[in-house]
């Protein structure tokens, strides 16, 4: 079957990101032909992808970047539109190479020309290489330009994807993105959650709009069961944590990743400082430190100081963003460790917020309660 996949953003980090890559993945191992449109810059380093081409600045022409085998019976040709430097986003984030903006801070004029330059990406693929299925993320703007990139083509069914940053933090905030949702609703066949909650806040929001309930359907996220896998009766827990201070080792490869010297020099920084204030400007220098994509320098050793047999492990997955909660968790610490002091919290994640967490907790350690608060 030809699919095409629409998805405005990278391949690895957040939720809607790795759904896609993993989406791309096993239709290509299911012998599925995929289109996939995203701004994804080390596509070579994703095994399913067998061709990637960027597109020329009027988004009219393209340059092929590579063309290979992959171990799966379909083929994924991923394309990257050329979006005149500007990336919209729901969460102001590091991208390197553009300016980013959230939606809720860009012009009508601003949204419009983001939206035009990919219909005139998606119809210059599309002309030649038209999808029989194609799937859309979120509820702003894939679904937008996708449903006019289709306009006078042959029909071609529409799912859109919804997932929560979208909702929460740009279409709640805005009554012209709340219409540009509203359009995407009006285009799409079906409106896919990946849970009920999901779907419940998102019906809730467009209560008034009869046509959303009506194509709403839930379709779990997976588990890819090859690299989530539960211990087996005979294994034990060091071994598993071996095989990845291997892995950890492999990816650091001398990147640049943050060294313990690095992080006891913040803390220092951060227990000297005067006012909450001085923070800032130290938390912005952390990030010209090291590849938030690489795992700090000890990973691996700091894992092996853990005592996995004995002690409780408390362990935050996720992006850090203040809305995912893991200042909860520092700021819950002191009261777990005075009843459990076997207990450890482990942080596992990425994103510009990890230098707020780590001076909560240096704040904590030095005894700098103001600091804290």
């Amino acid at each position: 079957m030809r699919l095409a996949i629409v998805h405005g953003y990278l391949l690895r980090g957040t939720g809607s990101n790795l759904f896609v890559a993993n989406l791309c993945r096993m239709l290509c191992s299911q012998g599925h032909d995929v289109t996939l449109f995203c701004q994804e810059t080390n596509a070579q380093e994703l095994d399913f992808i067998s061709r990637w081409y960027e597109f020329t600045p009027d988004n009219r022409d393209l340059r092929l970047r590579f063309s290979r085998e992959t171990p799966y019976p379909g083929e994924c040709h991923c394309y990257r539109p050329d979006l005149g430097g500007l990336l919209p986003v729901f969460v102001r984030d590091n991208y390197p190479g553009y300016v980013v903006k959230e939606f809720i801070d860009l012009t009508h004029e601003e949204i419009e020309e983001y939206i035009e330059r990919n219909i005139t990406a998606l119809r210059t693929v599309f002309q030649k290489r038209l999808p029989q299925l194609i799937q859309s993320n979120h509820t702003i703007m894939q679904p937008v330009y996708a449903a006019r990139a289709l306009r006078g083509l042959e029909p071609c069914f529409h799912v859109m994807t919804v997932h929560g940053s979208c909702l929460n933090f740009s279409v709640r905030k805005s009554e012209m993105l709340r219409e540009y949702a509203l359009e995407a609703i009006s285009s799409v066949h079906r409106i896919v959650f990946v849970s009920e909650h999901s779907k419940m806040e998102f019906l809730d929001f467009f209560h008034d709009e009869g046509k959303a309930a009506a194509k709403s359907l839930v379709i779990p996220v997976g588990v890819n069961t090859d690299e989530f896998t539960p211990l087996s009766p005979t294994e034990e827990k060091e071994e598993r944590i071996e095989r990845l201070v291997s892995k950890l080792r492999k990816q650091w490869n001398g990147g640049k990743g943050r060294t313990a010297e690095q992080r006891d020099e913040f803390a220092q920084k951060v227990t000297s400082a005067a006012y909450g204030e001085d923070l800032i400007p130290m938390i912005a220098n952390l990030r010209a430190q090291a590849d938030e994509w690489v795992p700090d320098c000890d990973a691996g050793e700091r894992l092996k100081q853990v005592d996995w047999k004995n002690s409780q492990i408390i362990i935050f997955s996720g992006k850090y963003l203040w809305t995912k909660g893991a200042h909860l968790l520092i700021a819950a610490a002191p009261l777990v460790l005075r009843e459990n002091p076997r207990a450890y919290f482990i942080l596992v994640g990425f994103g510009a917020y990890r230098g707020y967490l780590e001076s909560l907790v240096a704040s904590l350690a030095g005894g700098r309660l103001d600091l804290f608060h």
